[in-house]
């Protein structure tokens, strides 16, 4: 049953990533990022944005939902915020931040890919 979640999640991930305005793909000592953002122009609040990471060692990988993250007051986009099981995967000023609960367990500075 497990199995067949992951494989619906993934089927889904791939077709929504064909209605998106745009990918950005990240790299970092040690993942491969690829976050798809997935709403129409112009929107800051944004809940359809795509998190797929590989980890480079053992090419594992993980592919989450997340939104957005905004200043609230000038409304200026700071970044990209994914959860899963507890933990957060925060993407701000080209650092990806992984949090279990309040505990940050690591940061990996990004580099942007053409």
């Amino acid at each position: 049953m497990k199995f067949i979640l992951i494989i619906a999640f993934l089927l889904s991930f791939k077709s929504l990533a064909n209605d998106c305005s745009y990918d950005i793909k990240y790299d970092s000592l040690e993942y491969n990022i690829l976050v798809t953002y997935c709403c129409e122009e112009g929107n800051l609040d944004c809940d359809k944005v795509y998190y797929k990471g590989v980890n480079k060692k053992d090419q594992s990988s993980i592919y989450l939902k997340g939104r957005t993250i905004n200043n609230a007051l000038s409304h200026r986009f700071l970044g990209y915020q994914f959860e899963n099981n507890g933990y957060t995967y925060i993407i701000q000023n080209n650092l990806l931040s992984i949090y279990k609960g309040e505990k940050l367990l690591q940061n990996n500075t990004l580099y942007e890919i053409e």
